[in-house]
């Protein structure tokens, strides 16, 4: 299985932290957080995973190039000159997806235990062409919310960020996807994909309630709850950098 990993936000609201460190490498018990996905990937099955970069995009790529020698992965990094929205990021690199039965579509500035086999399970259950991987958030109306699902797991109803939520049920923002459902998206603009195209997949498209933790790394709160959660969660089975490489992270250093 294939899978696109998003990495290409500037995190302005980690600042100054990401002024120096792209998001997706924040440190999360000595460990960048863009390593725990690589390792879940790998754990389940994930054989090519395609990240893209645009804020500090040289570090990305610098670090998924020693990243190649510590994982067993084909890791493939993609530079972007603008921004290109979720949407239009996925619709740009289609010929990456188009041959696959189904593909993951995650976010790297996301810290989250979701088991991917299940998740994958769930999806192939269904013969479903669009399946959002949900979680109970304590934030609801910061994310997009799941206000209507049946008892197999079909979402019929589905808003973003809603300022009076319904329900706590909530998009954990990892997807499993099948390339016929990008291929018709524009390709000649940004593309939101939560208020774009989830929309037009209500009652066709199924939630899965994942267990463990989902946590967005983008607020300085969440950044320390994170780093909390990520005492705990299996450190030993994740790739450490040493010392002088966590550092050379943290100040920027080429």
């Amino acid at each position: 299985m294939k899978a696109i990993l998003l990495a290409a936000g500037i995190g302005s609201r980690l600042r100054p932290l990401t002024e120096r460190t792209p998001k997706c490498l924040v440190p999360l018990n000595g460990v960048p957080l863009i390593d725990y996905w690589l390792r879940n990937f790998e754990r389940h099955g994930v054989t090519e995973v395609l990240v893209n970069g645009f804020h500090l995009a040289d570090q990305v790529k610098e670090h998924l190039d020693q990243a190649r020698e510590r994982f067993e992965l084909d890791l493939r990094f993609v530079r972007e000159p603008t921004l290109r929205g979720t949407g239009g990021t996925v619709r740009d690199q289609f010929d990456f997806v188009r041959d696959e039965e189904c593909f993951l579509l995650c976010h790297a500035d996301n810290f989250s235990s979701l088991d991917l086999t299940a998740f994958r399970r769930f999806h192939d259950a269904r013969r479903s062409v669009l399946s959002l991987a949900l979680f109970r958030s304590e934030t609801p109306e910061r994310c997009g919310i799941v206000n209507r699902i049946d008892s197999d797991g079909c979402i019929t109803e589905f808003v973003e960020k809603p300022k009076h939520p319904d329900s706590n049920l909530a998009s954990a923002a990892i997807f499993l996807i099948a390339p016929s459902v990008v291929a018709d998206l524009p390709a000649d603009r940004k593309v939101d994909f939560s208020r774009e195209l989830l929309p037009r997949y209500q009652g066709l498209m199924y939630g899965y309630e994942m267990s463990g933790f989902n946590i967005d790394v983008g607020t300085p709160a969440d950044y320390e709850r994170a780093k909390r959660v990520a005492l705990d969660y299996a450190p030993t089975e994740v790739n450490r950098l040493d010392s002088k490489l966590l550092e050379k992270s943290m100040s920027g250093e080429r």
